[in-house]
């Protein structure tokens, strides 16, 4: 399970992509239509990667971008049950 790197490239996808992206709308000399396009793919970027961000760091934990361990907790039957993944085990190592 890398979930990790997923995360990385989520939050680049939100913190550096899709803002370049909207202002690349405001700032290129394009047509009207080309720089809609702009605007219209750096805020669909900014908005799908931070939703599957979100929902990631839920499932897994915060601990996934810091690459520790992964814990994760779900409610079966009313008891909590944890389970421990290990990102060195998932890479092979």
């Amino acid at each position: 399970m890398e979930v990790r790197k997923g995360q990385e490239v989520r939050a680049f996808d939100v913190l550096v992509l899709g803002p370049f992206l909207v202002w690349a709308s405001a700032r290129a000399r394009l047509t009207r239509g080309e720089r809609l396009l702009l605007l219209l793919a750096g805020a669909g970027t900014i908005a799908y990667n931070a939703r599957n961000y979100a929902r990631t760091a839920a499932l897994v934990g915060p601990s996934a971008l810091a690459g520790l361990s992964l814990v994760r907790s779900d409610e079966l039957d009313g008891s909590a049950i944890e389970h421990n993944y290990n990102l060195g085990r998932a890479r092979g190592g």
